[in-house]
């Protein structure tokens, strides 16, 4: 199975799941949800926002994951080792999924140089309030459920 088809179905089931979940239990305040690794790692007064200072760090936080030096961050490099020895996809959690899938513009589930270079810009577009950072709603994923007339 190609990246690409596992990411369109990771993506689909986690669109699925959010609608059923949102149908069967009461809201739930986001900001005791988990943002999940790469959040945490871009994150860094873990504060739970993205500061416009953060966001313009975040092409050189990100480059720091790449291991190999290659200049793209491959899946095996998505992943973040705690200090207790525990891995972490980096896109664990759905913030940290919202974020990768902003900045793997060309969705081939690698952030390839480029990518890496257009961080800031792909951050900015989750900021739909303008306001310059990303709050922990605006980092959450958005469901858009459309019908055909």
């Amino acid at each position: 199975m190609t990246s690409r088809l596992r990411l369109f179905l990771a993506t689909l089931t986690l669109g699925a799941t959010c609608v059923a979940q949102a149908e069967i239990s009461p809201a739930r305040s986001v900001s005791h949800r988990h943002p999940g690794p790469i959040v945490a790692v871009l994150d860094t007064d873990r504060d739970g926002t993205l500061s416009a200072t953060e966001i313009a760090a975040a092409p050189v936080i990100l480059a720091a994951l790449d291991a190999n030096a290659d200049g793209l961050l491959s899946p095996d490099e998505l992943r973040i080792t705690s200090a207790r020895g525990r891995t972490f996809r980096v896109s664990g959690g759905t913030a940290s999924l919202n974020v990768v899938l902003a900045l793997d513009a060309n969705f081939d589930g690698e952030i390839q140089p480029m990518e890496l270079s257009n961080a800031v810009s792909s951050l900015k577009r989750l900021d739909l309030n303008g306001d310059g950072e990303l709050t922990p709603d605006e980092l959450q994923p958005v469901v858009v459920v459309t019908t055909r007339a």
